[in-house]
């Protein structure tokens, strides 16, 4: 059946509604680029947090 539906050799399988789903495998970032363009677009492409600097940071590195 996975053959004839044309999935690839790795499947994801979720439960919806009593059902369960088998669908191709997607790549653990898929959809990240379009996202982040999205977010650009929207001006929204900024740090939540502000950036904190480590021990090492402050003390180790060498430039």
């Amino acid at each position: 059946m996975i053959e004839e539906a044309g999935l690839g050799e790795e499947v994801e399988l979720r439960l919806q509604k009593g059902a369960i789903v088998i669908m191709n495998a997607r790549s653990p970032r898929s959809g990240w680029l379009e996202a982040a363009i999205l977010l650009r677009e929207r001006g929204e492409d900024y740090l939540v947090d502000p950036a904190v600097s480590t021990h090492f940071d402050d003390e180790e590195w060498e430039w």
